[in-house]
């Protein structure tokens, strides 16, 4: 250790100011020595034997820090080689979209957004200018394609200058994948209870919709499955059945049709149409 200890007063001349002073500077310095001592076990117990010996044979002095320094030489990147780490890395994960690699958006873009940070901690090159944002709107359009496209089409207009920065077109993807999301929630959940009016082919009355989720409506369940476990009012007719079938084949449930071929209450055939496991025909 590089610290010395505190040099003993002269007990015979010393006054009490004196020896209050050295109390207190040997209590600091026990203290950092014990902390120093960890620190010199946890390097003796992690680090390589053959590495250890040769970073002490090569320290300027026997101290925790001079060895510490010599570790580093052989086990931290350099700069460059940092550099390039990071650079291969947020190259990856901008392409990782289009290589076929399934990623959910929210997942891509919070791996892409590490990446962005560390990228532009070492200065990365390859963030700046309109290239960089190409190549992530072309990712993208995994994710939103419409506005992916859109806005590729816009960069590539002549004399059209481009104002937003690489960052704030991930956040822009961002809240368009939220809003995304949020549109589509009550399909994909099925949990809770939903206010929107509009969402299952199954109004309990007519013109009225109920509260719960499609996933969570009887009605619909035995009209598509032909069974149900949950208390019903009423069965439904055939009539009521064919209805509910015919009005969940539009367009307005395509989102719907795909989270119910997920819960098993139908099964798409290769025409789009869907195919209904119960017993009941519409």
């Amino acid at each position: 250790m590089s610290a010395a200890p505190p040099a003993i007063p002269d007990l015979d001349t010393a006054d009490a100011e004196e020896l209050r002073i050295y109390q207190i500077k040997s209590s600091i310095y026990t203290q950092l020595s014990t902390r120093l001592q960890v620190l010199w076990n946890w390097v003796y117990t992690t680090v390589d034997p053959q590495l250890l010996e040769l970073a002490t044979l090569r320290a300027s002095d026997q101290s925790l820090y001079a060895l510490i320094k010599e570790l580093k030489k052989d086990l931290c990147p350099s700069d460059d080689d940092w550099k390039e780490q990071v650079r291969t890395t947020y190259r990856g994960v901008t392409l990782r979209p289009l290589s076929g690699v399934s990623q959910a958006p929210e997942s891509w873009l919070l791996d892409w957004t590490r990446a962005h940070a560390n990228a532009q901690l070492v200065d990365l090159e390859e963030i700046k200018g309109t290239l960089p944002i190409k190549d992530f709107l072309r990712s993208a359009t995994k994710y939103h394609p419409e506005w992916a496209q859109r806005e590729l089409e816009s960069l590539a207009r002549p004399n059209t200058p481009n104002t937003l920065t690489l960052g704030q077109y991930a956040t822009w993807l961002s809240q368009l994948v939220q809003d995304k999301e949020s549109s589509l929630g009550v399909y994909a959940t099925f949990a809770g209870r939903s206010s929107n009016r509009n969402t299952c082919p199954c109004p309990c009355r007519p013109n009225i919709q109920h509260s719960w989720k499609p996933g969570d409506c009887g009605r619909l369940e035995y009209a598509l499955t032909g069974r149900t476990d949950r208390e019903l009012r009423s069965t439904p007719t055939e009539a009521e059945v064919t209805q509910i079938k015919e009005r969940l084949e539009s367009a307005q449930y395509n989102n719907l049709r795909e989270a119910l071929v997920k819960k098993g209450w139908i099964s798409k055939v290769n025409n789009g149409t869907s195919q209904y496991p119960g017993s009941i025909s519409a």
